[in-house]
């Protein structure tokens, strides 16, 4: 499958507009993009507050598949239920690998606000998670990284969901993807579905 390129700082979807991480010589993937305004929006269907979280993650050692995520999204799934009584939850997660010798992931957490917001303690339990899965790979949080979207904000002025799709669209960026192998996907996202049964608890 092709995959399309765009340098424009809005991207359309689903008749709305958004404002991305993308400008000129700032290219992202459009295809990556769209899947993760789609999971950021769904998980809204579901919960009246949605709980972002972006980190990166780093590896010891080069490998040539994406094992790793594989290993740890199953660890915070089972984590998730036990601990915070979550049992669906969106991500979005990117390999990226540019003048390094190994590869280095961006991820982000799509959790029910009702029942997390702030992320010290998540955060703590992913990189132990993370350090046993890698043999002592380590885990990064950047500045301001997390994010309470709110549903309904046509009375709150919020613009908090504009701020977290512009930042987890650096995830769609084509510089840095290069290198990564045929047996590596440049990127992941979770599925959820529209929820049917919309509430406003």
């Amino acid at each position: 499958m092709s995959k399309y390129k765009s340098e424009n700082p809005t991207f359309r979807k689903n008749g709305q507009i958004y404002r991305v991480n993308s400008g000129k010589n700032k290219a992202i993937f459009t295809h990556q993009t769209g899947k993760i305004i789609e999971q950021i929006e769904r998980a809204l269907t579901w919960y009246k507050r949605v709980f972002a979280v972006v980190f990166d993650l780093r590896v010891k050692v080069f490998t040539l598949d994406n094992l790793y995520i594989k290993k740890l999204l199953s660890k915070l799934r089972f984590y998730l239920k036990k601990n915070y009584k979550i049992e669906l939850f969106g991500y979005s997660w990117c390999r990226e690998q540019y003048k390094a010798s190994k590869q280095h992931y961006h991820m982000a957490l799509m959790l029910d606000g009702a029942k997390i917001n702030y992320p010290h303690k998540l955060l703590n339990n992913i990189q132990r998670m993370w350090a046993e899965i890698t043999f002592e790979g380590s885990l990064y949080t950047p500045k301001n990284c997390y994010y309470m979207i709110h549903r309904n904000k046509k009375t709150l002025n919020d613009d908090t969901k504009e701020q977290a799709i512009y930042r987890i669209s650096y995830q769609a960026k084509v510089k840095s993807k290069e290198k990564n192998t045929a047996r590596a996907n440049d990127y992941g996202v979770s599925q959820l579905k529209l929820n049917s049964n919309l509430n406003d608890y």
